[in-house]
């Protein structure tokens, strides 16, 4: 007799526990309400991570999986802890959604980072109809390292282009024209040009300017 009234009682409490559920307000019984936004609301979010930690929801779900691939802003910095960093920028690139423009790309560049790798990154922009490029130089140029001018040089969507220069390294020296006609914004730090005509070389210490 015991154990039956110890059974509905048991019961009852079930019952009035799903009660109370079933009067929780919606917002209150989902567990997860960011997955449950639009696909393209959560690459909006993502962009404002760092690209590293933007890559690494792919492991929350499945619904997260592929979600990175269609960054359209990347930022690949040493500095983010990443070891093997022109293995990562390969990856990053050859995985990531080719249908998908990429607006922006902000990149470092050290003495280990390989110019195959740099010049791949600046042509795959390219190949992207990418509109700003940042491109930090902490390194000792070689003339060799400066292939990849001619990839910048040759991203006609480009409508922002910031190169800065490591006080400490070699000026980077680049043509006497650039031939960008979507530029708008144009910001330089120790960058010079070659002569041209006779002239002697320009140089830019710090320089910012905007074009009309």
């Amino acid at each position: 007799m015991k154990r039956k009234r110890t059974s509905e009682r048991c019961e009852s409490d079930e019952r009035k526990k799903k009660e109370k559920l079933v009067d929780l307000p919606s917002e209150r019984k989902k567990e997860d309400r960011l997955s449950d936004l639009p696909d393209e609301v959560l690459k909006h979010i993502m962009e404002f991570l760092p690209t590293r930690e933007a890559i690494q929801t792919c492991v929350l779900s499945k619904r997260w999986k592929n979600l990175w691939k269609g960054l359209t802003t990347l930022t690949f910095s040493f500095f983010n802890g990443i070891r093997k960093y022109n293995k990562y920028v390969s990856h990053v690139l050859s995985n990531r959604d080719d249908s998908t423009s990429l607006h922006h790309m902000s990149m470092t560049v050290f003495n280990s980072t390989a110019p195959k790798v740099l010049n791949n990154a600046i042509k795959y922009a390219s190949q992207h109809h990418l509109q700003a490029l940042t491109l930090i130089m902490d390194m000792k140029f070689k003339q060799t390292r400066n292939s990849f001018i001619p990839l910048v040089i040759n991203c006609k969507s480009l409508t922002f282009l910031d190169i800065y220069v490591d006080s400490s390294s070699v000026s980077l020296t680049l043509p006497a024209s650039l031939s960008l006609p979507s530029l708008k914004t144009l910001l330089l730090s120790n960058v010079s040009f070659t002569p041209k005509d006779g002239f002697i070389s320009g140089y830019i210490g710090n320089s910012t300017s905007s074009l009309c």
